[in-house]
């Protein structure tokens, strides 16, 4: 089931983010503190969300995004950051975050929802 993050999904939440960091087809460094210290705020800030995907108690995917102001219009966006499913539990649980995420979006007054790939990405 899609689920709100909580402090105790924190350690899971760093596995998936070193995972998707260690498969994305452009190079970012790693650093634990940096990533552990944007969870906390995903889960923690009313202007960010953390969406866990648990099955049986173990997170396998998450996704977490936040939201800011436009610079083109006095408009709120909503802008995803991470989002993660291991690979052994991809399958139909895309559209169940998707849902989320806008569910929580339009509660946030947001105009718009992004939603990034960086699949073969190379600048």
């Amino acid at each position: 089931m899609i689920r709100p993050a909580v402090f105790r999904d924190c350690d899971q939440m760093l596995r998936m983010a070193s995972k998707f960091i260690s498969e994305a087809p452009i190079d970012l460094p790693w650093d634990a503190a940096h990533v552990g210290a944007h969870i906390k705020v995903w889960i923690e800030s009313p202007d960010a969300l953390a969406l866990v995907l648990d099955l049986e108690g173990k997170c396998a995917g998450m996704l977490c995004a936040a939201t800011a102001f436009s610079p083109l219009a006095p408009v709120k966006l909503a802008s995803e950051q991470v989002f993660w499913i291991d690979p052994e539990a991809r399958g139909n649980w895309l559209s169940d975050f998707t849902e989320a995420y806008e569910h929580w979006a339009r509660s946030k007054a947001c105009k718009a929802v992004g939603l990034a790939s960086l699949q073969g990405s190379r600048f």
